[in-house]
């Protein structure tokens, strides 16, 4: 049987279709060890940064940390965005050790740093964008397990074969397809650049 691409209207094969899905789901099953280490990637360089940050933060609010700065030549934006730099800085490390100690040489290390560096760099200006609206933790609570559970969402379809469409939107969904790519797959770096 023959179909058409609605791209460049060439006959293609339905075989040729069916053959080129096959061996692209057969090279997509990963053994379960290795499916945890983008999970475990995730955790601790973007969801630790994200609850370090706003720890941080909040404490020093809570004690007047900022008062004094105020005083200083410095600014409490240029504190703040050091403390964002730190945490994005200590999450792509983390991240790296993880991948340092489970993979050869085989895989794309740079890629797989640029994924990490990022996913840091949003958790931690997101948690300090968020403790900027809160006095203390208490208060803050909520809204940090609510956004948690909504970054976290992927994590919960991960595992199964159905993984729905509007969860792919979400940004800790396309830096897990991402980790994927640059550390096992290898065959298509547009899913790590998209992210």
């Amino acid at each position: 049987r023959m179909l058409y691409s609605y791209i460049t209207s060439d006959p293609v094969e339905l075989e040729e279709i069916e053959s080129r899905k096959i061996l692209n789901n057969a090279k997509r099953k990963l053994p379960f060890n290795e499916r945890v280490i983008p999970l475990s990637i995730l955790f601790v360089s973007c969801i630790m940064t994200f609850f370090l940050i706003i720890n941080m933060l909040m404490s020093e609010k809570e004690n007047n940390t900022f008062k004094s700065i105020i005083i200083s030549p410095s600014s409490i934006i240029d504190v703040v965005m050091s403390k964002v730099l730190f945490m994005t800085i200590l999450g792509a490390f983390s991240g790296l050790i993880i991948i340092y100690l489970n993979f050869n040489l085989n895989q794309h290390y740079w890629l797989s740093a640029l994924t990490i560096l990022s996913c840091s760099f949003f958790s931690s200006s997101l948690g300090a964008f968020l403790s900027s609206f809160f006095k203390n933790l208490y208060r803050a609570a909520t809204w940090i397990f609510i956004l948690l559970a909504f970054l976290t969402l992927p994590v919960t379809t991960y595992f199964t074969d159905r993984f729905d469409s509007w969860i792919k939107v979400l940004p800790t969904s396309l830096v897990i397809d991402a980790l994927l790519e640059s550390l096992f797959y290898q065959d298509d770096n547009w899913i790590i650049f998209q992210s």
